[in-house]
């Protein structure tokens, strides 16, 4: 049992030195304080114990920030715009209705200490020869216990603040870690007796995270709850967890044949079971070609004879990757099609509902914000870009050179933005019919403003996808993104276009505000592309 404790030390010292490295790499990378940092810090005992602390202390705030987001987006925000409907006394159970639904029955199901790959694993057991059955217990305990206090404060002071008991909180996080061991000892069963690895099943785990979220919201939008935390914390529920939850803990610790599940779930020529090798192959399989969708007619170039340079480079490749470039445009268009027919057949169905949209234009801009962020294909179609062209040429020094990089930036800016601007055109067109069709009264220069914001939106986020790629370059050749600042800043653009979907009122400069922002994104991203592509756009 000795062995079992050290082993999570053992884990954690590993985790903690490939988290460091990390760490110190990426901020040597930054403009003005890398350069203050010493390479020596990579063997410098001391400094590199005082890097460990600190990148153990920011991976546990990111631990218990991450959950706290989670829960935030998926209970917190539907809470809020219910709890108006809601009387003060049912906050407490329509929590617990959500987080029932949502973690003891949707996260549940997706988590197996016991069964998932991971390098870490694969690391411990199969390099440095660590018993499997010590292994794999210590991974569980530590997994659930630790899960548990990650859980707390983002459980615990919402559950009180929304009028709930705090015991009723703490054994809401201990049925659900109870739930975690139950699950556990259910999916080595089901492995002892058949051989399958559930965490591999995506579909099967599908069919039960999909009537877990029906479960969770739909009560809500039928007016009713459903008398989950009644049910969850009465006696015999409690004893029937437990209980359950005792045999499993039992049963896992008398398996004996841990090694046959190490090996099934992490193989040695086998790493496509690694769960971030699958996401990043599942990243770029939908911007891979093939020969046979080359016709005779695209692979000509004759087309183009009157451009040269990297214009004629950057036509060709727009031109082969058409149909991959515009099917996400077209399923848009379909889209908007669809919500105006939708509307304007709601609008003559339920007369009064026109009578509600008859406001100032400028007041629908914030939600406009988030849909923008989500129709742009600037991600897209960088993802193509270096999987189907940069990822060869970027291996020729001239490719990278700052004059070069200037030039192909520029025309990949228009040709993206192009085509995003079609499907800002189609909204624009969409809401223009609408509001004739169903006679909403506005005014010429709200709509005209209107406009503009979607087109600049239309740029902002075209600018804003191939900005990151140049002066970032986060993909690798294994096709992964190993740069933290380049997720960092995707998520912070997330945050402020998901913010925007909670301005009630619309201040009355925030056209001019989008302007703004979308020029100065321009003239900012040319800057820097110019001043730090050269040295970050390569192959890593």
């Amino acid at each position: 049992m000795k062995k079992v404790m050290r082993i999570p030390l053992t884990i954690y010292r590993i985790q903690t030195a490939v988290y460091t490295n990390l760490g110190i790499y990426y901020i040597k990378k930054l403009p003005l304080i890398g350069k203050q940092i010493p390479d020596r810090i990579y063997g410098d005992s001391d400094l590199k114990l005082t890097a460990s602390v600190i990148m153990l202390l920011l991976n546990i705030i990111r631990k218990f920030l991450g959950k706290f987001m989670i829960l935030g987006l998926m209970i917190f925000l539907p809470l809020f715009f219910i709890s108006e409907k809601l009387e003060s006394t049912t906050l407490p159970e329509a929590f617990v209705h959500l987080f029932f639904f949502l973690y003891f029955i949707g996260g549940t199901v997706q988590i197996s200490a016991l069964m998932e790959p991971g390098k870490i694993k694969y690391i411990c057991v199969r390099l440095m020869r660590f018993r499997a059955r010590d292994y794999e217990i210590s991974a569980v305990l530590t997994r659930h216990l630790s899960n548990f206090i990650y859980y707390f404060p983002s459980v615990f002071f919402p559950y009180l603040m929304m009028g709930g008991n705090g015991r009723k909180a703490v054994l809401l996080l201990l049925l659900l870690t109870a739930f975690r061991f139950i699950s556990e000892g259910l999916q080595l069963l089901l492995f002892q007796k058949t051989g399958i690895l559930f965490p591999k099943k995506f579909a099967v785990q599908w069919l039960v995270i999909i009537p877990a979220l029906a479960a969770a919201y739909l009560p809500f939008y039928l007016k009713t709850i459903w008398p989950i935390e009644s049910i969850l914390f009465s006696l015999p529920f409690i004893l029937i967890v437990f209980t359950g939850t005792f045999a499993s803990i039992r049963y896992m610790i008398r398996f004996r044949d841990y090694k046959k599940v190490v090996i099934a779930s992490v193989k040695s020529d086998d790493m496509m079971l690694d769960m971030n090798k699958i996401k990043s192959e599942a990243m770029f399989s939908n911007v891979r070609v093939k020969e046979s969708d080359f016709s005779e007619a695209v692979l000509s170039s004759g087309k183009f004879e009157d451009k040269k340079g990297y214009e004629y480079l950057n036509a060709i490749f727009f031109e082969r990757h058409k149909k991959l470039l515009v099917t996400p445009i077209i399923r848009w268009l379909f889209i908007i099609g669809v919500v105006f027919a939708a509307s304007t057949a709601a609008a003559f169905l339920f007369p009064g509902m026109v009578g509600v949209l008859d406001q100032s234009l400028s007041g629908l801009l914030p939600s406009f914000v988030f849909v923008m962020y989500f129709t742009s294909i600037g991600d897209r179609v960088c993802r193509a870009m270096f999987y189907n062209c940069d990822i060869s040429l970027l291996r020729y020094g001239f490719y990278r050179d700052r004059d070069v990089i200037l030039k192909n930036f520029m025309v990949r800016l228009k040709k993206i933005t192009g085509l995003n601007l079609i499907t800002g055109a189609a909204i624009s067109i969409g809401l223009l019919a609408f509001i004739l069709i169903t006679g909403i009264s506005f005014h010429i220069s709200d709509f005209a403003l209107f406009v503009v914001s979607i087109l600049c939106l239309s740029v902002f986020f075209s600018v804003h996808h191939l900005f990151l790629y140049y002066v970032l370059q986060p993909y690798t050749t294994e096709l992964n993104i190993k740069n933290p600042y380049f997720r960092v800043i995707n998520t912070i653009v997330y945050l402020l276009c998901f913010g925007c979907l909670q301005l009630r009122k619309v201040p009355g400069f925030f056209t001019i505000a989008v302007i703004a922002a979308t020029l100065l994104y321009i003239l900012t991203a040319l800057i820097l592309v110019y001043r730090f592509a050269p040295a970050n756009f390569r192959v890593k």
